[in-house]
């Protein structure tokens, strides 16, 4: 999709957002960002930039991110008792994520600071994640960081006002009319998820506002951001590579959920990830020590009638 299309006569030019309403910039006060108390100035809950610790040391001493509360100088660390410019954390939880989300390369994380103890290592900040947001490019962000949302308000002129503006962490909103991404290389594809995003969860961006004569206001962005939506896992295989065996047939949501691995079982290698993955993340260590089990040979795997299940030498 190259050019875009909301209401009669209001039209888009390439890689820019434009919206259409009053010719007023309008204040508003609904609810964008959903912050509570602690997320405003400098509490211990927001939006967080994240990066990797590159440090060479044990774990949990090393190895984990950095991470900065988006918009403001200084993050207060947990555990610390003068805001610091950055503070490091052991580990990013994203449980509330999904399975799929372990190990994905997040640039912007919204979630609570905590510490948790790493057993006789000591206590370590850790960060909770409710949601996680990947940048469309690889430009650096400059500017300031801010939450837009379409409002939903039709329109038949220009200038207008209908993309609601929230910056991150502090609680100041705004509407604005155009989001200018003409500085970003974007491909079709993330012009259409932007969009998408725009109607629904609302996009990140980093940049700054910029009045334009006849034309509103516009937040010029340095870099855009989507929100990390969890892969549905499928329920039915249609070809035989995509089956294979796992010595994990469930998959755990919490520790008391946890079991020792069976012997191995068919299933899809999609579901085969997220199991095994979960118990990682909640069984390793209490059922780290399971006895091996007598297992025969399992015999080679493919998909019959949207199942993946054992094939024999004649056949299914």
């Amino acid at each position: 999709m190259s050019t875009y299309v909301r209401a009669l006569l209001c039209v888009t030019l390439p890689l820019s957002l434009w919206a259409c309403g009053p010719d007023v910039d309008q204040p508003t006060t609904g609810e964008l960002t959903s912050d509570t108390a602690d997320e405003i100035q400098g509490g211990s809950a927001g939006y967080f930039s994240i990066r990797r610790d590159q440090r060479r040391c044990a774990s949990p001493m090393c190895g984990g991110f950095w991470v900065a509360r988006l918009n403001e100088a200084t993050t207060r660390c947990p555990g610390e008792s003068t805001p610091q410019a950055e503070c490091y954390i052991a580990e990013l939880d994203t449980t509330q994520l999904g399975p799929q989300a372990v190990g994905y390369g997040f640039d912007v994380v919204r979630g609570r600071l905590s510490r948790r103890t790493f057993g006789q290592i000591g206590r370590f900040a850790v960060l909770n994640a409710s949601e996680g947001w990947t940048a469309a490019t690889p430009d650096a962000p400059t500017g300031g960081f801010v939450k837009l949302i379409d409002t939903g308000v039709q329109c038949v002129t220009t200038p207008c006002f209908n993309i609601r503006q929230a910056r991150l962490n502090t609680g100041s909103e705004r509407t604005i009319s155009e989001l200018d991404t003409s500085a970003l290389a974007l491909t079709v594809e993330q012009q259409a998820a932007l969009l998408e995003g725009l109607a629904t969860d609302g996009v990140l961006a980093a940049g700054v506002n910029r009045s334009r004569p006849r034309r509103g206001v516009a937040w010029v962005a340095s870099q855009v951001y989507l929100r990390y939506v969890e892969p549905a896992v499928p329920t039915m295989c249609s070809a035989d590579d995509e089956c294979t065996i796992t010595t994990f047939p469930d998959e755990v949501h919490n520790a008391s959920e946890c079991y020792c691995p069976t012997c191995p079982v068919p299933t899809l290698g999609a579901r085969a990830e997220v199991n095994q993955a979960s118990w990682q993340r909640y069984c390793a260590v209490s059922h780290g020590e399971c006895l091996p089990r007598p297992c025969a040979p399992p015999p080679p795997v493919g998909c019959a009638a949207g199942t993946c299940s054992y094939v024999g030498l004649d056949g299914l």
